[in-house]
């Protein structure tokens, strides 16, 4: 039976994503040394970063828009991830702001997405998946004691790290069980 110890792990990185040379790979973002772009989505870039003063690499999520609602939401994805503590949630180091551009440094995961595994491997053995799924299931419900709701659970947050770990991400439409004014989506 295969585990996901037992695979290769290696990422394949969507080559659509490094078509254009970034202006940020090689330079510093405040305390950070910009490695290379792992990616980016609807609310920003992610980059592999050096945190030279810590000395240790970390994801850096810079903001895209600077749209105060858009800036608001990505605020908030900080601070709801950050408020857990969980071997199976993604780990926030920071949220700040560089030469006005906000910006979260959380645990660089190496490995890929589920829906990276599944779009370059097809489907998982049972047996890999049920682990997958347990160990989602046990970072959604940390989450869920903690009163956040992640609501965008999807393959592609789901991170399956080279080593082994399972661990949930992006936290950006997360809502917290009771605040009805900090809800940023809207119905549709």
């Amino acid at each position: 039976s295969a585990s996901l110890n037992e695979l290769p792990m290696q990422s394949s990185p969507d080559p659509n994503v490094f078509n254009e040379p970034d202006r940020l790979v090689g330079s510093r973002f405040g305390k950070y040394r910009i490695a290379g772009k792992l990616g980016e989505g609807g609310m920003g870039v992610v980059y592999e970063a050096a945190d030279e003063s810590l000395k240790r690499h970390v994801a850096l999520k810079i903001v895209a828009a600077r749209e105060p609602r858009e800036v608001k939401r990505f605020v908030a994805e900080a601070q709801a991830a950050a408020r857990l503590n969980h071997p199976n949630v993604v780990t926030v180091y920071e949220v700040n702001q560089f030469e006005g551009q906000h910006f979260l440094a959380m645990e660089l995961v190496r490995g890929m997405s589920a829906s990276e595994y599944l779009r370059t491997r097809g489907a998982m053995e049972w047996k890999v998946a049920t682990r997958v799924a347990i160990a989602a299931c046990r970072g959604l419900a940390a989450a869920h004691q903690a009163g956040l709701i992640h609501r965008d659970l999807k393959p592609g947050n789901i991170l399956l790290a080279k080593r082994g770990e399972i661990k949930i991400a992006d936290f950006g439409l997360a809502k917290w069980l009771g605040d009805t004014e900090r809800s940023m989506t809207a119905k549709g």
